[in-house]
């Protein structure tokens, strides 16, 4: 057991990796999200609304 709480002691997080890893990550997702949004394949309930104001006409 002595060798594993020396191992504990001497683990420390590398910030610095993990915080560029993070941004890089969010910075991709955002560009996905963006790149979702805009290309107009995904409707999300627009085709509905238009039918029904063109009905209305």
């Amino acid at each position: 057991m002595d060798d594993m709480s020396q191992l504990q002691e001497k683990f420390t997080y590398d910030y610095e990796a993990v915080r560029k890893g993070g941004l890089i990550f969010a910075a991709i997702a955002f560009v996905v999200g963006m790149l979702i949004i805009f290309s107009g394949r995904f409707r999300c309930g627009r085709k509905k609304q238009l039918r029904a104001l063109n009905d209305d006409m």
